[in-house]
């Protein structure tokens, strides 16, 4: 449940739009915040609002119209105080609360171009490779993760903490999402962002006997596998608070509902934006490129344990390679070598019995 300095603020926000001929499409709660989608003629445009103690009102464009989002900025920004002090409320803002436009999204404005927000605080947009990506004052989580639909081989979650400075240097290496990355590529950028972060990298690797124990278990008590995935990234990322300072945001690229992951989360006073198409942030690009890299690790870990070349994917080349592991080690391999909830162990033992 979002707070009530949250909801007032966002109200208030509203209302100072509606003046200026921007009404409200949309309002929904995120994992710690409130998402609206707003419209002006035919321009529309998603926010996302949080607000904590520690920093204020902060504001996330998330998609749509450039434009209808920078004049929203600029609105926001105009309005001196978004809250007045509640003397009855010792939780309320006081005094001045000014907007702080902390990121960009799909309705960024830019290569290269900056826009200030306050003395305080500045936004720095950016490109990595083909997809646009912005960084903050301070320091932000991404992760990411590999071998979801996989068949054969890991699940792995990645997490990486990055600044401003990180993401420069992301952006002069080629750093993008890692399913527009080859394989030597990939791992060329997984080695150099290990050597430029090596205190700022946490990895999960699952490989497929533990994923399928701990399915099974979660199995049991009525959960499945997007609950071990979210249990996977929240390890990842909680690894990184424990071992540096706190983030000023989370991003996660969204693969289930956000209060799935949202609770199992550390506390704090950070902003957690949960995503579609999120490795367009660069601390998202960076975990996906060190998770898939990761996964093809494990997969050469199998290779080489049973002579047999393990493969990505989960269609019907990857039966194949399957069945050879069936034949050559019998049935039980599968569980050492494969996630077996998925339908092609069904399908090989199918076959097998034909």
């Amino acid at each position: 449940m979002i707070s009530r300095n949250l909801d007032l603020l966002v109200r208030h926000a509203q209302e100072e739009l509606e003046r200026e001929g921007i009404g409200t499409v949309s309002r929904r709660d995120l994992a710690n915040g409130v998402r609206c989608r707003f419209r002006s003629g035919e321009a529309a445009c998603g926010i996302n609002f949080y607000y904590s103690d520690r920093k204020g009102f902060s504001v996330v464009p998330s998609g749509g119209d450039r434009h209808l989002a920078e004049r929203i900025r600029m609105l926001l920004k105009g309005v001196p105080s978004l809250f007045p002090t509640d003397p009855d409320d010792p939780g309320a803002p006081s005094g001045i609360s000014p907007v702080i436009w902390i990121g960009t999204d799909d309705a960024s404005s830019g290569r290269g171009e900056q826009h200030s927000t306050d003395d305080a605080s500045s936004v720095h947009d950016m490109r990595i490779g083909s997809n646009e990506v912005s960084s903050s004052p301070g320091n932000w989580i991404g992760s990411d993760e590999a071998g979801k639909g996989d068949y054969m081989g890991p699940l792995v979650v990645a997490a990486v903490r990055v600044d401003r400075y990180s993401t420069r240097e992301f952006r002069r290496i080629g750093v993008r999402d890692s399913k527009l990355i080859g394989a030597a590529s990939l791992e060329r950028l997984a080695s150099a962002i290990r050597g430029m972060l090596p205190d700022g990298i946490s990895t999960v690797v699952l490989m497929p006997e533990e994923y399928n124990s701990r399915l099974n278990d979660l199995l049991m008590e009525g959960r499945n596998s997007l609950d071990l995935l979210a249990i996977c990234h929240a390890r990842a990322i909680g690894r990184l608070f424990e071992s540096g300072p706190p983030p000023d945001r989370v991003v996660i690229d969204r693969f289930c509902p956000d209060k799935r992951i949202a609770g199992l989360l550390p506390p704090g006073e950070y902003a957690l934006e949960i995503r579609e198409r999120a490795e367009s942030d660069p601390a998202v690009a960076a975990a996906s490129i060190l998770a898939r890299d990761a996964y093809m690790d494990g997969l050469v870990r199998i290779s080489r344990e049973y002579g047999i070349k393990a493969v990505p994917g989960s269609g019907s080349s990857t039966d194949a390679v399957a069945r050879r592991f069936v034949e050559e080690y019998g049935p039980e391999v599968l569980g050492r070598v494969a996630k077996l909830h998925f339908s092609n162990t069904g399908r090989i033992s199918r076959l097998r019995l034909d």
